[in-house]
């Protein structure tokens, strides 16, 4: 009896000392409270369309023939991996096939002779320069999210270009021309001036990319990711040409799967 008395005054004064004095655990985590905090990781594909543009002047074979302001259509077709450092910073590596091909074209006035009337007429031609460039693409880059669905992206790509092809094509602009109330006309073909590789190509070419890209979740742990990334240009094409670079945008379409997705 005398047990049972001191048991109960125990159990009472226990009762009333504050929770944090207390040796045991008043509840405890279930999977539904924990909070899975390891660092996110995702893999992905990527495709992106856009446009190369020529800057400064890239020399032909010929001395004169000089081709600036250059264009083209761009593909890029690639893949990617990315971890998360910490909470909105990501690092990450793609590679990718890219194509930087371009036309780029001038006109100018030749005279040519008629060898019946003597005259020395002006005919017009154009000079077309198509670039062939494929290339490689191998760049670890920095990814940072201000808010869940916005990323800025920094990168530093590095291209080997594999292929390449310069091809100059003469073509002229008017068969016939009238002088003097006489109508002359000029019986020569179009011609390619020169067909092969580059001369003095870089093949190595390095660049700074930029890009913008939102998030929109299509299942619970898979992305898909409109961007706009620029490329500014560090290296010249080549030693024969007067700082003549390749600029490239693209919009990219990006398909991420998450390996490990941080609980948000």
């Amino acid at each position: 009896m005398r047990l049972l008395s001191i048991a109960v005054a125990f159990l009472f004064f226990y009762s009333l000392l504050p929770a944090q004095t207390r040796t045991d655990v008043d509840f405890k985590l279930t999977p539904l409270t924990l909070k899975d905090d390891r660092p996110q990781q995702d893999y992905g594909f990527i495709l992106g369309l856009g446009q190369t543009f020529q800057t400064g002047e890239q020399y032909a074979a010929c001395p004169e023939c000089r081709f600036k302001g250059g264009a083209g259509f761009s593909f890029s077709l690639g893949m990617l991996y990315e971890w998360e450092i910490f909470r909105g910073i990501r690092l990450g590596a793609l590679g990718v096939y890219n194509d930087f091909s371009f036309l780029s074209k001038f006109q100018e006035t030749e005279m040519l002779h008629d060898p019946e009337s003597g005259a020395v007429l002006p005919f017009e031609f154009f000079h077309e320069g198509h670039f062939k460039l494929n290339s490689l693409i191998v760049a670890p880059y920095t990814k940072f999210y201000p808010w869940d669905f916005v990323f800025f992206r920094m990168g530093l790509p590095i291209s080997y270009i594999f292929s390449n092809n310069f091809k100059h094509d003469k073509i002229l602009v008017s068969r016939s021309i009238s002088q003097n109330g006489i109508t002359y006309a000029v019986k020569a073909e179009d011609t390619t001036v020169e067909d092969g590789e580059i001369i003095g190509l870089n093949q190595i070419q390095i660049f700074l990319s930029t890009a913008l890209g939102f998030d929109f979740r299509l299942s619970k742990n898979i992305y898909l990711s409109p961007i706009f990334e620029y490329y500014i240009p560090f290296t010249e094409l080549s030693s024969n040409g007067d700082a003549s670079k390749i600029n490239n945008w693209k919009i990219n379409f990006e398909l991420r799967v998450a390996l490990k997705e941080r609980s948000r």
